[in-house]
């Protein structure tokens, strides 16, 4: 996931779809992290409260997904 704004509280930019599209060849399902993301430089960013659900969303959205599931 690649993000902006702040180590503690960073926002979604983006996500890899080439890598995402491969490891779909690859597999049925899929389990994203959440929570995390990498910034321009590659540093590790946090989405902040709620950014594990934050992700999923983004994700879903990000890769017109027709549906989004999350477990807890």
């Amino acid at each position: 996931l690649q993000t902006s704004g702040s180590f503690m509280n960073a926002e979604p930019l983006g996500i890899n779809h080439e890598l995402i599209s491969q490891s779909f060849r690859e597999h049925s399902v899929l389990v994203l992290p959440g929570f995390i993301g990498a910034n321009k430089n590659t540093k590790i960013t946090l989405l902040g409260r709620g950014g594990s659900d934050y992700t999923a969303i983004f994700a879903s959205w990000a890769l017109n997904a027709r549906s989004c599931i999350i477990y807890k």
